[in-house]
């Protein structure tokens, strides 16, 4: 599948050839993440106390390749058993088996599917690419302090914690 302006998401990136640095991406989230009585919709909530309910939610990320094979990821995941995922940019094999990962079922890959789980490059694409993953952490983290300041509902999964004392 050739690139086209929609998954184009740094400037270094060419057609097939990764331009090998990080990258921070934007996705949307299922609303109803924001309503439930446990475990990550609880967290959800509580990072997020300002937003509205029916408001739109994103995630905050960062990968190594490209933010159009991470979404890949992402939508594909099954915690029950293994499945392909497609890599766009070429860094990996066109089509990889994803391993069982850390996250337990109720992880945030559940809240990326249907129609949700789309990247926003309105909101990363000018940001990228960093040399270092600590400069894309520190990128993802401001990005997320940033859209929650506009209003949106944000999940960014290890750095909620600290946005939240930030954001205070």
């Amino acid at each position: 599948m050739p690139f086209d302006d929609f998954q184009k998401h740094c400037k270094k990136c060419k057609k097939g050839k990764p331009c090998g640095q990080f990258h921070v991406y934007v996705m949307t989230v299922d609303p109803r993440l924001k309503k439930g009585k446990r475990g990550k919709k609880v967290r959800f909530r509580k990072v997020n106390p300002d937003t509205y309910e029916n408001g739109e939610a994103l995630y905050v990320g960062k990968c190594e390749c490209a933010p159009r094979c991470r979404q890949s990821k992402h939508r594909n995941y099954y915690s029950k058993k293994e499945n392909e995922w497609s890599c766009y940019c070429g860094k990996y094999d066109s089509t990889n088996s994803y391993q069982q990962y850390r996250d337990a079922p109720t992880s945030i890959h559940n809240f990326l599917k249907g129609e949700y789980g789309y990247l926003q490059p309105k909101h990363f694409r000018k940001l990228n690419p960093f040399k270092t993953s600590k400069q894309a952490e520190d990128a993802e983290e401001e990005l997320a302090i940033d859209l929650r300041k506009n209003g949106f509902a944000v999940w960014a999964g290890h750095h909620d914690d600290k946005i939240v004392e930030k954001f205070a």
